[in-house]
């Protein structure tokens, strides 16, 4: 997608999860809107955020998303 790193096997930017996470939203609020997500998506999308921003991700500004 534009080279923006998304979900596996879906159209849903890894940056649009972490949005959700930031806000403080609860995974089950992420699947009601997203409900195309593996259920392990969430987990890879912080396994991803760890290792792109380091251990303090929530607090880590997101490039904006296109």
């Amino acid at each position: 997608m534009s080279g923006h790193p998304v979900v596996r096997g879906t159209r849903v930017h890894a940056e649009t999860i972490l949005a959700y996470l930031r806000g403080g939203h609860t995974a089950q609020e992420i699947f009601e809107d997203y409900s195309s997500l593996p259920v392990d998506g969430i987990d890879a999308v912080v396994r991803w955020a760890e290792a792109t921003y380091g251990a303090d991700w929530k607090s880590s500004p997101s490039p904006a998303v296109r």
